[in-house]
């Protein structure tokens, strides 16, 4: 196994866990799918293979880097509600990854999602 592979895995598994034992849509584990995938590769990025390795900063880093376009790379920003859905995701992950023995820390649980802009009634 190489080093980015442990993610991958940890990963994988997490999916399982939520279409097996959560009994997730197809939509919801689709979403989620896409939005690991993004992390995994950030983490790849940022030099880390396992989530063993990732501090709380990674994960607000992963947050800022949705929410912030960036021309040269060709990426733009998310909405709102799509970077709460993929921090969603990733808090999930961390979680379940604690919760297995995976990791001794959840290095996601103080990042909070964005707030949503107010809208007028």
């Amino acid at each position: 196994m190489t080093r980015s592979d442990g993610a991958a895995l940890q990963i994988r598994g997490y999916l399982d866990h939520l279409a097996v034992e959560q009994g997730a849509s197809a939509h919801t584990l689709a979403a989620y799918r896409r939005d690991l995938e993004k992390y995994r590769k950030y983490l790849a990025d940022s030099g880390v293979g396992d989530l063993g390795a990732v501090t709380e900063s990674h994960v607000e880093e992963f947050r800022a880097r949705l929410a912030t376009a960036d021309p040269d790379l060709g990426r733009r920003a998310l909405a709102p509600s799509s970077v709460a859905r993929a921090l969603a995701a990733v808090r999930g992950l961390h979680r379940f990854a604690t919760r297995d023995g995976v990791t001794r820390v959840d290095a996601a649980a103080a990042v909070t999602p964005p707030r949503p802009p107010r809208r007028l009634p």
